[in-house]
């Protein structure tokens, strides 16, 4: 049974809980009404933004937006339907281990479905990290139980630094990753790749979902130490999420990349901001250097 091609997944477009571009005050509604993803506080900062924040240069329609519109452009391939208990099975991480399906797949959905695996209720395999607060380590019982060593730790990409919801994902590289990348096997692998039926990326990822709350006092290390040596810690709860979340989110990625040709809205929306700030700073350094 296949269900219609699905629409970009809520979470990549998701607007809310954003941060204004320029002050970084709860943004609101306010957005950009050309790009209409960079958000704002009030019209003020917007303007301000737009003159002298680097917005005016790097402001650009979402091509993904205007294609998805395009009756000449190719349609979405469509995908067998989740079942019930896909859609309503709840878990705090997921495991993903790419590799061969155990049978033969009926769609791209069924075959991340078979690779992506829930592993309860139970947090037990995050830890918080004590230098910046955030759910990022693997404890050591459960990197024994998973055959891992280590684990190095990303942001899913695209996931930016003003939502309040993000996927965090665990890696591990495999040996065919660390002989082709080196030591930097990790950074330079894709979580999307571990959809691959191949040889090409076939570490294991452990995926979580936290809520990022009010950031809270770090405790002092010592009584000397200054308060502005003591950056705020990060508040994040770790959080349960369907499979179908996750599935979406990926089959969407590696799906509209070699499709259209352009990646994502929210990757879009993070690859603008990305580009503000490193405006923002040349800027400033301009500023400093003629005080």
């Amino acid at each position: 049974m296949s269900s219609p091609a699905a629409p970009e997944p809520c979470i990549e477009v998701n607007h809310e809980n954003k941060v204004c571009a320029r002050c970084t005050s709860a943004a609101g509604t306010l957005r950009c009404s050309r790009c209409k993803v960079t958000s704002y506080c009030s019209q003020d900062c917007q303007k301000e933004h737009w003159k002298s924040g680097g917005h005016k240069k790097q402001c650009v329609v979402n091509p993904l937006a205007s294609k998805l519109a395009d009756p000449e452009s190719p349609p979405l391939p469509t995908f067998r339907a989740y079942t019930a208990e896909e859609a309503t099975t709840l878990s705090h991480y997921f495991v993903i281990e790419a590799g061969h399906c155990k049978r033969k797949p009926s769609c791209k959905r069924d075959a991340a479905l078979q690779l992506i695996h829930g592993v309860g209720d139970t947090p037990f395999c995050v830890e918080e990290d004590s230098e910046t607060g955030k759910l990022t380590s693997v404890s050591e019982e459960s990197s024994a139980g998973m055959g891992w060593t280590e684990a190095a730790h990303v942001n899913v990409d695209g996931f930016g630094i003003e939502d309040s919801v993000i996927f965090r994902c665990l890696f591990q590289p495999s040996d065919k990753d660390v002989e082709t990348f080196g030591e930097t096997a990790a950074e330079e692998n894709n979580v999307a790749y571990a959809f691959v039926n191949g040889d090409v990326c076939r570490g294991r990822y452990v995926v979580i979902k936290v809520i990022k709350g009010e950031e809270r006092e770090r405790p002092r290390e010592s009584e000397n130490e200054l308060e502005d040596e003591r950056p705020p810690l990060a508040t994040e709860t770790l959080v349960p999420f369907p499979v179908t979340e996750l599935a979406d989110i990926f089959l969407w990625r590696t799906t509209v990349g070699p499709l259209y040709g352009c990646s994502s809205s929210r990757m879009h929306r993070e690859n603008m901001r990305r580009r503000e700030m490193a405006e923002y700073v040349k800027l400033h350094k301009q500023n400093l250097m003629e005080i």
